[in-house]
This record gives C-alpha cells, structure tokens and sequence, in this order.
C-alpha cells in the first residue's frame, strides 16, 4: 500500500473532501441569501427612515394648523 492509497482510504481525510465540496456548492446559494437579507434590512432601514420623516411633517403641520387655523 503507498501513501496515496493511505490517504484515500483515511476516514478522516474522505470527510475534509466531502466538506469542501459541500462548501464549494453552497457558497453560490449562500452568499445569494445573505445579500438577499442585507437587502431587506437596508430596505427596512429606508422604509423607517421615510416614516419618521413623514410623522415628523406631519407633527409640524399640525403645529401650524394649530397656530394659525384659518390659514387653512
């Protein structure tokens, strides 16, 4: 037996090989779900943003509407 065959046929060494392989397929699909998520975070992110500025005009609208009524 030579030392390839010895590490063929290690247990140890076959599960590495599976491993790698693994990783090089999931990679693709990995990296697509997490730029999806990052994705719907900045997109929550943004939508938070526009509601906080829309209450905020929409506090100082009524502040105005409230100290001149009939400019309505």
């Amino acid at each position: 037996m030579n030392l390839s065959e010895t590490i063929v046929r290690t247990p140890g060494m076959f599960h590495v090989q599976n491993i790698v392989v693994n990783i090089s397929l999931i990679t693709p699909c990995t990296i697509f779900i997490a730029q999806t998520i990052i994705n719907i975070i900045i997109n929550q992110q943004r939508t938070l943003h526009i509601l906080y500025e829309t209450k905020a005009t929409n506090q100082q609208l009524k502040k105005k509407q409230l100290q001149d009524p009939h400019s309505w």
